[in-house]
């Protein structure tokens, strides 16, 4: 088991709600973040954030297919589909990483894996 290390804390999962509605995620509470769906969700763009850190956010879907939004400031690269192909399907999860860039005051994707069976 791999334990990502961001200066001296290691992993913090935090658990968000609502999981329908409109999302902020306070990036003080944690780097890892899980949101189980029961509804379609914005996923707005995140506070607090630290330049250069890396942040991950653990998306499942209920039984049903939910519609992911994301807030303006995450920025899809180029080589990736706009916007993103999140799970079809119910009892997936998708995992979503960003980098922050505070200089832009932006959230660069790094990856998104669609699919993990919840089941």
């Amino acid at each position: 088991m791999s334990i990502f290390t961001f200066g001296t804390k290691n992993n913090i999962i935090t658990n968000l709600t609502p999981t329908t509605g409109s999302v902020t995620t306070d990036l003080r509470t944690g780097n890892v973040f899980r949101l189980n769906l029961t509804g379609p969700i914005t996923l707005a763009n995140p506070t607090n954030a630290v330049d250069g850190r890396t942040y991950i956010w653990w998306i499942k879907q209920d039984g049903s297919t939910r519609t992911i939004t994301l807030g303006s400031k995450f920025k899809i690269p180029s080589s990736a589909t706009n916007p993103l192909s999140f799970s079809a399907g119910g009892n997936k999860m998708d995992m979503l990483a960003v980098m922050y860039d505070g200089t832009k005051d932006f959230f660069y994707i790094t990856s998104m894996i669609p699919g993990y069976p919840q089941s």
